[in-house]
């Protein structure tokens, strides 16, 4: 029986550009203050989890990629919502 619950965010900023016709990944360079929306949406996500009982919440660690699709959690995981169990 599955006892445990859990899921992985990987910190993609919303983009309103993607797709076939959108622009090419390697074309996107964003600012700090564009990837740094990232934060509040993975804290409510977080937070929300918290209360609805899962386990874990994993995020993803990418380096050294500013094209939106993840953002670089180590430096921002302090920021995570702290579990209340």
């Amino acid at each position: 029986m599955i006892t445990k619950f859990g899921s992985l965010f990987a910190g993609h900023v919303d983009l309103d550009d993607e797709g076939l016709d959108g622009t090419p990944a390697n074309d996107r360079w964003l600012s700090d203050e564009r990837l740094a929306e990232v934060f509040p949406k993975s804290e409510a996500i977080a937070k929300l989890m918290d209360r609805t009982g899962y386990d874990t919440f994993w995020l993803a660690e990418h380096h050294f990629q500013r094209e939106g699709y993840e953002w670089k959690w180590s430096t921002s995981a302090s920021r995570s919502a702290r579990p209340k169990r």
